[in-house]
C-alpha cells in the first residue's frame, strides 16, 4: 500500500468585505483634554495585502459596546509605509457627546483589546473637475486662450455674465479659482 498524502487546503485570499480581528497595541492622547485619541492596530503579515491602502481612505471598525454590535468608519491616519514596514494602522477617534464608539474609545479601549476591522475603502479622491482645477491652478496661463484668467471650467460657468458696470466700481474681482478662492 503507498501512503497517501493530502494536500493543505488552498489558503483563501483575505478578504477586503470580510472583518479581521486586529489588535490594539497604542491608544495615545491625540489632544490635550484627551477628546480624541490615536488608536494603533497591529495588521498581521498575512493580511497586509489585503490592507494596503492610498492616503484618504477609511477603515470601518465594529466592535461590542454594552452588548450592542457598533459599526463606525474612520479615516486612516498613518501611512502606507507604516504598514509595509511596521504592519500598523492608525485612525483618529474624536469623543462625540452621545457616541457610542467614540466614548468607548476615548474612555475605555485599552492596549491588547480587539476590533474587528474591514480592509480600507474608497474614500476622498479629487473628482475630475476638482482635478482639472488642480490641473488649471498649475499650468501658466496661455494668453492666447479665452480663459487666460486662469479660470477653469470646473470654477466658472461657461456663460458667465459679465459684470455689471456698478460691480467695477470697486477692487476688480479675481476668478473663482484664484489662490485666494481656492476650493481646495
Amino acid at each position: 500500500m503507498t501512503a497517501q498524502t493530502t494536500a493543505p487546503a488552498p489558503v483563501r485570499a483575505a478578504s477586503r468585505t470580510r472583518f479581521h480581528p486586529l489588535t490594539v497595541t497604542a491608544v495615545e492622547p491625540a489632544t490635550a483634554d484627551a477628546s480624541a485619541v490615536a488608536v494603533t492596530l497591529t495588521v498581521p503579515a498575512a493580511l497586509r495585502t489585503a490592507f494596503a491602502f492610498r492616503p484618504g481612505q477609511y477603515l470601518t471598525v465594529r466592535t461590542a459596546v454594552l452588548g450592542d454590535d457598533v459599526r463606525r468608519s474612520y479615516s486612516l491616519c498613518s501611512t502606507p509605509q507604516d504598514l509595509v514596514e511596521r504592519g500598523i494602522l492608525r485612525i483618529g477617534v474624536r469623543a462625540v457627546d452621545g457616541g457610542t464608539f467614540s466614548s468607548y474609545a476615548t474612555r475605555l479601549l485599552a492596549v491588547g483589546d480587539t476590533l474587528e476591522v474591514l480592509a480600507p475603502r474608497a474614500g476622498s479622491r479629487p473628482s475630475s473637475s476638482r482635478r482639472a482645477h488642480a490641473a488649471t491652478r498649475r499650468s501658466p496661463p496661455d494668453p492666447a486662450s479665452p480663459r487666460s484668467s486662469r479660470s477653469c471650467r470646473a470654477c466658472s460657468p461657461p456663460n458667465r455674465a459679465p459684470p455689471s458696470p456698478s460691480s467695477t466700481a470697486t477692487a476688480p474681482r479675481p476668478p473663482p479659482c484664484s489662490p485666494r478662492n481656492s476650493p481646495t
